[in-house]
């Protein structure tokens, strides 16, 4: 089963479509990480098509908090 996924006004501004990533973000939740520094085990990160999504699992729904451009690590 699925958790429908809901967007906060910040996010909407910076994810151009809501629908195919609210799909991904559903199938690749368990390989999101919990988001350094935060005493909530529920708020967390994933990347996905080049975006730093911070969301948080909710019981019924996931709340996608903020959409950043993800930084490439250089190496």
């Amino acid at each position: 089963m699925t958790l429908p996924v809901e967007f906060t006004q910040e996010a909407m501004e910076d994810i151009e479509d809501l629908p195919r990533l609210a799909r991904q973000l559903s199938r690749a939740l368990d390989f999101g990480r919990v988001l350094c520094g935060q005493s909530d085990p529920c708020t967390r990160e994933i990347v996905i098509e080049d975006l730093r999504i911070l969301y948080r699992v909710e019981r019924e729904q996931i709340v996608v908090l903020s959409a950043d451009p993800a930084e490439h690590p250089l190496h």
